[in-house]
């Protein structure tokens, strides 16, 4: 994958059109990148084009006289190279997804359900494709959410920067914000994971990352009740 494509205006056009095609019809959009035994490098590539989108969306934001964010996610972030933050992006997305693969593949044994499903069953916690599908579903989902997810971020720095807007008003429309991102995300990530696995649904999709999702929880409760015992 050259980053260069990134420049190329075909490139950008053809960014701009599954992202917009993604926006509608989230599964139709990613099926023809189903079953794939490899990570796809046009999603790759539309990935990446979407972290540049979202630093220029930042950097308007800031020019526009965003109040800064001082959190420690974002101050590590803005310290890093932005010619890496691609390739940290491609990596992070990669690790992120294989662990929620194995823990739905996985999954259908915590429910005692045999681990090669059928899929017959709509509601059963099925993805019937490999890990690179899981892969490649996240890389669409990110090339379309990460602008999205950045974009109502930067509205809202927009929005407390003036110092006599009323705090109860911020607060309310922070709570919107949050829960319509989170709404956003169980509703094209599911759809996303349906469109790369074949021969899966997007209930079957949402029931495999809800049982994903309290599997890490519980482990990470778990983990720190253990740590908690011999580190004071």
């Amino acid at each position: 994958m050259d980053l260069n494509s990134l420049k190329d205006p075909k490139s950008i056009a053809e960014y701009f059109t599954f992202v917009l095609s993604f926006a509608t019809k989230p599964r139709d959009t990613l099926r023809p990148y189903a079953g794939k035994t490899e990570i796809d490098a046009r999603l790759l590539l539309f990935a990446c084009g979407s972290v540049v989108l979202s630093y220029a969306i930042l950097l308007l934001a800031k020019a526009m006289g965003a109040a800064d964010d001082s959190s420690e996610i974002v101050r590590v972030i803005g310290s890093l190279d932005w010619k890496i933050v691609p390739l940290l992006l491609a990596l992070l997305v990669v690790l992120v997804s294989v662990l929620f693969h194995l823990v739905a593949k996985v999954a259908p044994l915590i429910a005692e359900r045999k681990l090669k499903s059928t899929g017959a069953d709509p509601h059963q916690p099925h993805l019937g494709g490999t890990c690179w599908d899981t892969i490649n579903a996240a890389l669409g989902f990110s090339a379309f959410y990460l602008p999205v997810g950045i974009g109502v971020y930067a509205c809202l720095t927009l929005f407390v920067a003036d110092p006599d807007r009323d705090r109860t008003l911020v607060v309310v429309v922070f709570t919107f914000a949050s829960l319509s991102l989170s709404a956003g995300i169980l509703g094209y990530f599911p759809a996303a994971l349906a469109g790369t696995h074949p021969n899966t649904s997007y209930v079957q999709a949402l029931v495999s990352m809800m049982f994903s999702i309290t599997i890490v929880v519980l482990v990470q409760m778990i983990a720190e009740n253990v740590l908690g015992m011999f580190v004071p």
